[in-house]
């Protein structure tokens, strides 16, 4: 039931800000050569970025709720993220080096790896700072 608290409605505003974030945190990790992030880690990484304007436990768990609500329209809808299997990675690790490490992780459907979709182009920045 505390969950049911949370649903509502969120401005387009709101979305686009915290979808542009999430996009282009994991552009911005490809870039340098990082591999994909879990869900998770993406979850943990913006509250993280936006802990400073967190005060309650219940704005951090509205925020998270509305993150991880974005994050599986991104992926599910919008297809702005895209999942990829650890086997994907550790192919494209093998590309880039020649060597395949030799992990054997499952992804997992409630905790999958996510990449920007290589078509996606983040909007202009909407957060004024």
């Amino acid at each position: 039931q505390a969950a049911k608290q949370h649903h509502g409605p969120i401005k387009y505003e709101t979305y686009a800000r915290i979808a542009n974030a999430v996009a282009r945190h994991l552009r911005q990790r490809e870039e340098r050569g990082e591999d994909a992030m879990k869900r998770s880690e993406l979850v943990a990484w913006y509250l993280d970025d936006i802990g400073d304007k967190i005060t309650t436990q219940e704005q951090l768990a509205r925020e998270q709720f509305i993150v991880e609500g974005i994050i599986d329209r991104l992926v599910g809808t919008d297809s702005v993220l895209v999942r990829v299997s650890a086997d994907d990675t550790l192919a494209a690790q093998a590309g880039a080096d020649g060597e395949v490490a030799t992990e054997d992780e499952e992804a997992d459907d409630s905790d999958p790896l996510l990449l920007v979709h290589p078509n996606y182009v983040p909007t202009a920045d909407l957060d004024p700072q």
